[in-house]
Formats: structure tokens, C-alpha cells, sequence
């Protein structure tokens, strides 16, 4: 999904629908308003995928909203989008009716609006995740589609999930099967190996706390080691996965449907999911700690035409052309050259994407190079303050998750920063990007390290998602002063070194990452840094890659690296010169993107 989740208003009364809208504007949603249900199947029909919620009036005239959530839940594409109930009637019966039907959640008028936003973004979110596990099931390997019988173990909801996306491409209808198989597997991990409770799981998500639970949990001796096991079996007409996992069992009975108890939570519906929407049957046995899945394999006859089976053996190497016969064309022969036509096409389509692919990402790159400091704003620098700046970019995959800069303040001071966000490739070198618009919007701030630093926190921890964050550091060079005055978010401490003597001196980089939490307050530390000396910041690459001999240079390398270069070539020493001995004997290709920013101050600098 591109741009602002986009969201369908429904109700009969004017006032009504605008003031829902207004309050899904405070999220930045984008509106679209229906007055009674059947201009709001009108638009579904339409563009009912390009929404991530509904919220939806039950009673209106003509067709009323529980027609239309019985419609939206019929549609193959449609019946993942989640629908918020809302009308004046508070009937326990009523309310029970549409979760049952399919409902998300069920507000009573009059909304509350802090309900009303949290139950709306936990619905959108949990969309977001149904649409990534669909995309994944494309991106299986074909070769899946052969599996007969497996068996499978992991241990995190991650690998739960990489595995759902990768069983549905096995199973007769991907799209239908991912969402059950993913639900179930989740279960097995977050009920199962690691026993959180529902209520706990209530109380986590109402904290935003669930993923750092999971993590702990992860990690804790007394579930480290369980796994969950998924067997699979295909037959000639079913389908069947076997899960299981090593937790104490739970009552299983009470999460085939929903019940009264339940109706207001934001989860819990994974199981009746999985039973009405992706499986022909669901059976869970024992203490209820495995589940069997079926799936049933449709006869050619039930086949629609753009449909079939999902299990065709593909055999590699096999000929371009087949003898004809005389009379009725063999079934299996029709299939094969059409499968092999499609192959054709396929691998046409599969060589024209990659060209498109490349071009892109070549075009990606220049743009990621464009955001580093331009050579005539460093020639002003230089000349101003007296300096000899370096610099060295080098990714680990096509694009990096690094970004660095030196912006001037006035006629002593300048500006000059790292940051490396988590992971690397496109998601990383999108995050750079945000983070370069966002550079300018408090020039106010940016003498000021630790207020500067606080407040892009902030902006990052409302963009990034619980995965993701940065390691920084911001500096401001004082030449009046001779001082470099700076604020860290987990960084490599900064390093200054004397020209004359090779001494190094580093800094703190300690520091709570960016986009953690929008609450972070960092400080501002100093360091001296008079003429003579240089200032060395650089991305964890440099301390941590590894080198031929499977070690890695760490704190205490790299100031060796330092001091060892400024012994060997003196004052007029160079980056490259620095970085020599670690390029030369690092492992290739990367693991992690390599950022490193050299500032030094001539010995005779001046203002």
C-alpha cells in the first residue's frame, strides 16, 4: 500500500458520517463517505481493495450494514478487510450477531474518540498484515508446489509467518490458506511455547507492549529451546497440516466463534478466522497444544477457468514441442504445452523485470548518493574553518541503511552527523531518506546537539516501525572555542586524535537509538578538539566485520587504526591511509553498510 491507509465511512446520518471522518483525519487517513449501503457496495465493488477499514452504520434504509458486512465477508477479495460496527442499539445479542459475522470490533454510539482512534489503527494494522502475508505467498518458489510431505519447526512469530506464506504457495488456494495458516502458527507460538495468557495478551497490546514481551520471552530460559513443528501432507484430495506445539494446552473450544466475553477485544479471532475462512476443517486434539488443518483439493470440474489446483509438477528440461495425435488431443498433453507456453511468457516477463529492477535500484543509488554532502558546500567549509574533510560510503546490497553529513551554522560553528539505521538494503535506504527531509525542519535546534537530536527522536518514533531505528551522532564544531560539542543515540564513540603526537581520545557514545521511544531526552557532551587534531565518527561496520582471520577490530582496533596511521604518515595523514589496513582484509561482500567521516583541523587553521 502507497500513501495514507485509506478508510470507507458509512452511515445514514450527515452529521455522523463527517464527524467519524474527522476524527480518522486526526490519523491522516484518507475518507471516503457512503450515506446508506448500497452506494457503499457500489464503491467496494469498485475499489473496495484499495481500503484498509470500513466503518460501518448497522442500521440504514434500503440496505442495511449487516447486509453489507454478510456481502464483504463473501467476497474472496474483500473478506480479510476489517469492518468497525457502529449504531445506537447497545443489544448484547445484536453486538454478538455482527462479530459473528465477521465484524472487527463493535462501537455504540455515541464513539468515543480515543476508542474509536485506537480500535481503528489496531484494525488497519492487523489489515497491513494480512496484505504482507498474501504478497509473500507470490514470492514462494514454484518448486513448492510440489511438496508432497514435510516437516517443519520453528521458533519465533517471524519464522511463523516466512513459513505460513511459504505452505500456502504449496496449498490449493494461496490467498484463502495464508491467513488461517499464519493465525494458527502465531497461536502456537504466543498461547503455546511461550504461555501468554489472553488476558495478558489484552493487557500488552493495550501497552504497546507485545513485541517486547515476545522478545524477552524469546530469550528466556524456560522457552528458548521450544519449538513449534508443522507437518505436512498432500494427498490426492486434501491438504492436511499438522501443528504442534510444546505448551501446556489451552480450552480451544471457546475461540471456534466468538462469545460475549470477547466482543470488545482487538484480538482472539484467529481461530474462528482460520475455521471459517481458510480450512474445510479444523481439529484440535489433545490438551489442545496441535491443531490439524485441512484443505480440500478441488476436482478439475470445480475449477474455474483462471483456477487449478495448485499442484502441478513442473519438470525441468522438458521438450519444446510434443508429437501430435490423430483424434481427441491428450488432457495432460493440452496442459503441458500450455504450461509450457506460459513458461515461455513467464521467463520473458521474469528477464524484462529484472532489466526494469536494475534500472531502478541503479537510479535508487544515485539518489542515495545525491543526500551526501555536495563538493562545492565542503569546499565552503574547508576554506572557512580551516579544515581537510574526508569521507568514505560503501553499502553491504544494492542500497544502505547509513546516512552522514556537515551543514555550516555561522562563521565558527558547523554541523557534521552519522546515522545508521537497523538492517540494510531498500527498507533501510528509504528510512535515510525520511531522515534527510527531516534535517531542515529545526534549523532552530541545530547549535544545540542534545535538543536537536531529541527532537528528530521524536519524528522517528511516530514514522518507524517497532523494528526499526537508528544509531546517530550529532556534533557541532566550535573553532572559536576548539571544542566539538555532541549528543549520541548508540553510536561508535566519536574519536579525536592528536596530528602531532598519534594520542587518541574517545568519546560516549552511549545512547537510547532513535525512533525507540518519542520520549528520549539526549545529552550534550564535549570534547576538545583544537587545531592540530582530527575528529574520526564511523558506523559499527568498522568495528564489527569481520576480517580474514574470522576476528573483528572492535574500540580498541580502531583507535589502533588511528594512531597507527597518524605515526606512519604524520599530519598530512589520509582517511584511505586510516581505513587501508581494515579494507584490505575485510570479508566480502559486507555484512553491514561502512560509513566513515574524517574532519581534521589544520595546524595553522583560522576562522
Amino acid at each position: 500500500m502507497s500513501g495514507p491507509p485509506r478508510g470507507l465511512v458509512v452511515d445514514d446520518n450527515r452529521i455522523s458520517r463527517q464527524l467519524l471522518a474527522g476524527h480518522l483525519d486526526v490519523l491522516g487517513y484518507e475518507t471516503v463517505l457512503a450515506s446508506d449501503g448500497d452506494e457503499a457496495w457500489d464503491i467496494l465493488e469498485r475499489e473496495g481493495t484499495s481500503f484498509d477499514v470500513v466503518l460501518l452504520d448497522r442500521r440504514m434504509p434500503r440496505m442495511d450494514g449487516m447486509e453489507v458486512l454478510a456481502r464483504i465477508k463473501a467476497s474472496p477479495h474483500l473478506q480479510t478487510l476489517p469492518v468497525i460496527m457502529q449504531t445506537a442499539a447497545d443489544s448484547q445479542q445484536e453486538i454478538i450477531d455482527g462479530i459473528r459475522a465477521g465484524a472487527f470490533y463493535y462501537l455504540t454510539k455515541p464513539v468515543q474518540p480515543e476508542v474509536l482512534l485506537s480500535v481503528t489503527a489496531a484494525a488497519v494494522e492487523h489489515h497491513a498484515r494480512f496484505r504482507q502475508l498474501r504478497q509473500g505467498v507470490h514470492r514462494q518458489a514454484a518448486a513448492l508446489r510440489q511438496l508432497q510431505t514435510g516437516l517443519f519447526r520453528f521458533k519465533s512469530p517471524r519464522d511463523g509467518s516466512d513459513l505460513a506464506t511459504a505452505l500456502a504457495a504449496a496449498m490449493p488456494d494461496p490467498q484463502r490458506h495464508v491467513i488461517g495458516l499464519a493465525e494458527l502458527m502465531m497461536n502456537a507460538v504466543e498461547h503455546g511455547n511461550l504461555a501468554i495468557t489472553y488476558e495478558e495478551k489484552t493487557d500488552l497490546l493495550a501497552r504497546r507492549a507485545l513485541d517486547t514481551e515476545l522478545n524477552t520471552r524469546l530469550n528466556h530460559p524456560d522457552y528458548r529451546d521450544r519449538e513449534v513443528t508443522v507437518a505436512f501432507e498432500r494427498t490426492p484430495d486434501r491438504v492436511v497440516l499438522t501443528i504442534t506445539d510444546e505448551g501446556a494446552g489451552f480450552d480451544w473450544r471457546r475461540y471456534l466463534e466468538m462469545d460475549a466475553k470477547r466482543v470488545f477485544d482487538t484480538h482472539g479471532r484467529g481461530i474462528a478466522l482460520a475455521q471459517s475462512i481458510s480450512f474445510d476443517t479444523l481439529e484440535y486434539r489433545g490438551r489442545g497444544n496441535q491443531v490439524v488443518a485441512t484443505a480440500r483439493v478441488p476436482r478439475d470440474s470445480e475449477l474455474g477457468p483462471n483456477r487449478d489446483a495448485g499442484a502441478a509438477p513442473l519438470v525441468s528440461g522438458a521438450p519444446a514441442s510434443l508429437p501430435t495425435h490423430q483424434g481427441a488431443e491428450d488432457p495432460d498433453r493440452r496442459r503441458l504445452v500450455s504450461v509450457q507456453t506460459h513458461l515461455i511468457h513467464t521467463q520473458a516477463d521474469l528477464r524484462a523485470s529484472q532489466q526494469r529492477l536494475a534500472a531502478d535500484l541503479a537510479a535508487a543509488r544515485q539518489m542515495q548518493h545525491d543526500l551526501l554532502p555536495d563538493p562545492a558546500v565542503l569546499d565552503t567549509l574547508q576554506q572557512r574553518h580551516g579544515l581537510r574533510v574526508a569521507s568514505h560510503f560503501e553499502t553491504s546490497s544494492e542500497l544502505g541503511g547509513d546516512l552522514f553529513g556537515l551543514r555550516g551554522i555561522d562563521e565558527h560553528r558547523f554541523a557534521l552527523w552519522t546515522v545508521d539505521f537497523a538492517g540494510h538494503g531498500i527498507a533501510a535506504a528509504l528510512n535515510t531518506f525520511r531522515l534527510h527531509t527531516m534535517l531542515d525542519e529545526f534549523p532552530e535546534w541545530m547549535n544545540y546537539p542534545g535538543e536537536y537530536l531529541s527532537v528528530l527522536g521524536v519524528r522517528l518514533a511516530s514514522l518507524l516501525a517497532t523494528e526499526q531505528y537508528a544509531t546517530a551522532l550529532y556534533g557541532v564544531v566550535d573553532t572559536q572555542s576548539d571544542t566539538l560539542r555532541y549528543a549520541a543515540a548508540a553510536s561508535p564513540a566519536p574519536l579525536i586524535a592528536n596530528l602531532r603526537t598519534g594520542e587518541v581520545t574517545a568519546g560516549d557514545g552511549s545512547g537510547v537509538p532513535l525512533g525507540i521511544d518519542s520520549g528520549i531526552l539526549y545529552e550534550t557532551r564535549e570534547l576538545a578538539f583544537p587545531p592540530g587534531h582530527l575528529v574520526l565518527l564511523f558506523s559499527d561496520a568498522l568495528l564489527e566485520c569481520r576480517l580474514g582471520d574470522r576476528t573483528a577490530l572492535g574500540e580498541s582496533g580502531v583507535r589502533g587504526l588511528l594512531s597507527e596511521a597518524i605515526a606512519r604518515h604524520g599530519e598530512g595523514v589520509l582517511l584511505e591511509q586510516v581505513l587501508a589496513p581494515f579494507l584490505d582484509r575485510v570479508d566480502r561482500p559486507l555484512t553491514d553498510d561502512l560509513t566513515a567521516l574524517m574532519c581534521v583541523r589544520r595546524p595553522d587553521g583560522t576562522d
